[in-house]
C-alpha cells in the first residue's frame, strides 16, 4: 500500500498524518522534532512510503537532510502555497495541518523547493549576525543623537571614528548627559569591536573580480546582415529609367475629344438651383408634380372618390 505522510514541524514537536492512496487517513502520531525518533517512527510503518512533505522552514531544512540521508523520498513544499491552501481549514491545529500537508501530497497541489547546502547556510549565518550587530550599533547612535537633540545639541554629519568623541565633547559639563550617554558609549565601543569579526570573514569571502575570475575577450559585435549586400546607388547614371506607355495599350485608345467633355465640367449644361429668399418660406416650392404622373395614369385620377378632387 502507497502511503502519503504528511508532516508539520514545530520546534518541540512534529505531527504525522498518513494517507493512503484513496486518500484514507492511516495514522496519526506526534513525536519529538528530532530525525532519530522520525526515522524510528517511519520504520514502523506497514507499507510503501510514496511521498514524505513537509512545509519549507528554518528546521524543516535540518530534519529534510536527516531524513534523505537514510532513503526516504523527502519533498520540501513550498511554505506561501501550503500557507495558502492550509488557509480555509475552520480549525486551525497541527493536526490538521498535518492532514492538510497529507493531501496536498497525495493529489500534488503542491511546488517543491530546493534545499540550501550547509556551506550556504554557514554563509548566511555569518551575514546574518553580521546584521544584527551593525543594526544594534547604529539604533544605539540615533539613540544618542536623539538624548543630545532635546537639548538643542546637534551632533551632524561625522564619521564612526570620530562619533564617540563628538558624543563626550557636546555632553562635557552636565552631570547628567554624562551619566546617560558613558554606557551607552560603552556598549556602541563594545559592538564595533565584535563587528570587526564578521566584516573581516565576509570580506575574505567575497570575490575579487581582478583575482578569481578569469579574463575573456569581449565578444565580436555582429552587425545585422542585409537582405541585399550591395544595395543599388539611386543617385548614379545607372537607375533605371521609367518606361513611356505604348500606342496599342488601353491608355492610348481613349478619345481625346470623349475625354473633354466628360471631365470638363465647366461647358457641361445644367440647371442651377437657385432660390429667392421670400420663396424659402414657402413649403409649396420645395415640392415638384411631375408631368408623366398624369400622362401616364390617367385612368386612376379620373375614378378618385369626390373627397378628392
Amino acid at each position: 500500500m502507497r502511503l502519503f505522510i504528511g508532516l508539520d514541524v514545530s520546534l518541540a514537536k512534529t505531527a504525522i498524518c498518513v494517507v493512503s492512496a484513496h486518500g484514507k487517513i492511516v495514522r496519526e502520531a506526534e513525536v519529538a522534532s528530532e530525525p532519530e525518533p522520525l526515522l524510528a517512527w517511519l520504520q514502523a510503518l506497514d507499507g510503501n512510503i510514496a511521498a514524505l512533505g513537509l512545509e519549507a522552514g528554518p528546521l524543516s531544512q535540518w530534519l529534510y537532510r536527516g531524513l534523505t540521508d537514510a532513503g526516504l523520498d523527502a519533498v520540501l513544499m513550498e511554505r506561501r502555497q501550503v500557507k495558502g491552501a492550509l488557509k480555509a481549514m475552520p480549525i486551525k491545529t497541527d493536526r490538521r495541518d498535518a492532514e492538510g500537508i497529507g493531501r496536498l501530497l497525495h493529489l500534488g497541489w503542491f511546488r517543491p523547493v530546493r534545499c540550501k547546502s550547509v556551506s550556504a547556510q554557514e554563509v548566511r549565518a555569518i551575514l546574518s549576525a553580521r546584521k544584527a550587530i551593525q543594526q544594534n550599533m547604529i539604533a544605539l547612535e540615533m539613540s544618542l543623537r536623539g538624548l543630545l537633540r532635546n537639548f538643542g545639541l546637534k551632533v551632524g554629519a561625522i564619521s564612526r571614528g570620530r562619533f564617540e568623541h563628538r558624543i563626550r565633547e557636546l555632553a562635557e559639563g552636565n552631570a547628567m548627559l554624562e551619566t546617560a550617554t558613558a554606557p551607552m558609549l560603552r556598549a556602541r565601543a563594545s559592538l564595533r569591536q565584535e563587528l570587526a569579526g564578521p566584516e573581516k570573514l565576509v570580506l575574505q569571502m567575497a570575490v575579487y573580480l581582478h583575482e578569481n575570475l578569469a579574463r575573456v575577450p569581449l565578444p565580436v559585435r555582429v552587425r545585422p546582415q542585409l537582405l541585399y549586400q550591395f544595395p543599388p546607388d539611386f543617385g548614379s547614371k545607372h537607375r533605371a529609367k521609367s518606361v513611356p506607355p505604348k500606342p496599342h495599350r488601353f491608355v492610348a485608345d481613349i478619345d481625346a475629344a470623349f475625354v473633354e467633355k466628360v471631365l470638363n465640367t465647366s461647358k457641361r449644361k445644367r440647371k442651377a438651383d437657385i432660390r429667392h429668399h421670400r420663396e424659402a418660406d414657402d413649403v409649396r416650392t420645395g415640392f415638384g408634380f411631375p408631368k408623366w404622373g398624369v400622362v401616364c395614369h390617367p385612368e386612376r385620377l379620373r375614378n378618385r372618390p369626390a373627397r378628392f378632387q
